[in-house]
């Protein structure tokens, strides 16, 4: 990006694909831009793209850059056709050697790989994304007239830069259409639609986004991971677009700085974006740039609330009896904790990654829920059968395979009361009539049996005795299963009911898991 150039498109979505486009087709229904061709000025500049990038060739200048490097694909529809985005490189790499060629004809596209050299024709372009959610700027890109493939085999050098320099345009513009890496980074947020993981916020500055290639599912919020890389690309943000599996290493990393929300009233009121993610402090009236999604809970703690929209005060069987539109902000006054995950992440090793509420002591159907990710500094020290009220949002989440669990999410922040009551655990069944009444309910099996030892966490619960059926998945996210062997019986298994997914890629199935809390009696039988 150079410069600022709305144009009459509409987005697709705020963190839709890069180069969406409210039309590809060619029919002239953009305007005219799209099909405009070769421009005013008919002559061609023979140039590189580092001229094109510093801004030494104007927007719609025709330019014609030869011995470019092949370095990413994408595929995406064109009207009734296909068509591709390509990147491109120098061969020797380096700051504003990169640019993406928009919309290389199929035909062409189909004959390329990465590492080929080819010569390209085409009209210089500052897409800006408007519509209704406008951009604040622009990416260069090149809307190709003729691509040509002189070469195989090229390679061109990775640049490592740092989310520091992603974070501000000064440092992260000489980088776009670049190949670059990032080492050793926190992912403050993991975006989701409809279950799947589409981008993570990375801690420092950036986005790491499923553009190109899908994102392994594991990573979450606070994780520190080894390293990501891919063409580096504008829309909404600085995006690093991994190509395959091979651009990931999310083992841990090494040396990631301490985690930073903004939460703490500190924090929330400094008028700094703590977390880099575009939004600062509680919500100051229309002042841009405020209304940090991670402070919103806490600001609606305060007195009076910084908030624009007061929360809407539900009883959690009220709540799922009707469920809120998503990212509705609620609030749970005076609900007991249940059960709480404090298994290991990224970060810390006795975090509280998840806790899960009830109305009352006693549980009963349709009256748990799970409170996602919440605020760390606001559990420190919470412990089960604790009174609590909870801020946080709905959100509806979709499991893999199927099936979908309302959760309170988005950074919840939670108020704990001294004092702890006994929880009693909901009686239930293998053979449960409505299971779905269960999701996020403490629940207590009696006389069930382990098929076999847990594989990957998990194993069969059956019927004690010799029947196989009904059956439950239990799992190993809230205690260690290690000691658990094939044909162990136990008088109860106590734990939380959620959704997942059984069986194999790619056909997973919608399933009812048990997240174990307590064991008893346990002992060898048939």
């Amino acid at each position: 990006m150079r410069k600022l150039f709305v144009l009459g498109v509409s987005v697709c979505v705020a963190m839709a694909i890069a180069g969406c486009r409210g039309d590809d087709d060619d029919t002239g229904t953009d305007g005219g831009r799209r099909d405009s061709g070769p421009g005013v000025d008919a002559s061609v500049r023979n140039t590189t793209i580092q001229k094109i990038q510093m801004g030494m060739e104007p927007e719609g200048s025709i330019v014609s850059v030869v011995g470019a490097v092949v370095t990413a694909q994408k595929t995406r529809t064109c009207g009734t056709a296909m068509c591709f985005d390509v990147w491109v490189q120098e061969p020797a790499g380096g700051m504003y050697s990169g640019v993406m060629l928009f919309g290389v004809p199929q035909a062409v596209a189909a004959t390329l790989a990465r590492g080929d050299e080819v010569s390209f024709t085409g009209e210089v372009d500052e897409f800006m994304a408007g519509g209704t959610t406008p951009d604040t700027d622009s990416v260069t890109e090149i809307k190709v007239s003729s691509v040509t493939k002189t070469g195989t085999g090229k390679t061109t050098p990775v640049s490592t830069v740092t989310p520091a320099m992603l974070a501000a345009k000064a440092t992260a513009e000489p980088w776009e259409g670049v190949l670059v890496k990032i080492e050793n980074f926190m992912v403050a947020n993991a975006f989701t639609s409809s279950g799947t993981t589409v981008s993570w916020n990375v801690w420092g500055g950036g986005i790491v986004d499923d553009e190109l290639f899908g994102l392994p599912q594991g990573p979450r919020s606070k994780d520190c991971l080894a390293s990501a890389q891919g063409p580096l690309h504008y829309f909404y943000g600085y995006k690093i677009f991994p190509r395959d599996a091979s651009d990931l290493v999310t083992t841990a990393g090494t040396g990631c700085p301490a985690f930073d929300l903004e939460f703490t009233m500190a924090e929330c009121t400094d008028g700094v974006d703590n977390d880099f993610d575009g939004f600062r402090d509680c919500k100051m009236g229309t002042t841009p740039g405020t209304g940090d999604f991670s402070c919103e809970s806490y600001c609606a703690s305060l007195t009076p609330p910084l908030v624009t929209t007061a929360p809407v005060a539900l009883s959690i069987a009220t709540l799922r009896g009707a469920v809120p539109p998503d990212n509705t902000l609620i609030k749970l006054t005076n609900v007991i904790i249940t059960a709480i995950d404090s298994r290991p992440n990224g970060t810390s090793a006795s975090a509280v990654n998840n806790i899960w509420v009830a109305d009352n002591a006693a549980a009963a159907a349709s009256q748990g829920i799970m409170i996602f990710a919440p605020n760390e500094a606001s559990v420190a020290g919470l412990s089960v059968g604790q009174t609590v009220t909870v801020l946080g949002k709905v959100l509806p989440f979709t499991a893999t395979g199927g099936g979908q669990e309302v959760e309170i999410a988005r950074d919840p922040y939670v108020f704990g009361a001294a004092g702890t009551t006994a929880v009693v655990p909901l009686d239930s069944t293998l053979a449960e009539a409505n299971m779905e009444d269960r999701e996020g309910v403490l629940v207590r099996i009696a006389a069930v049996k382990a098929a076999a030892a847990p594989a990957m966490g998990e194993t069969l619960l059956t019927p004690m005795g010799t029947a196989t059926t009904p059956t439950l998945v239990m799992t190993d996210n809230l205690i260690d299963l290690a000691s658990v062997v094939a044909n162990t019986c136990f008088t109860s298994v106590t734990g939380i009911i959620r959704h997942g997914r059984c069986g194999t890629s790619p056909a997973f199935t919608a399933c009812y898991k048990l997240d174990v809390t307590a064991l008893t009696g346990a002992a060898a039988c048939n």
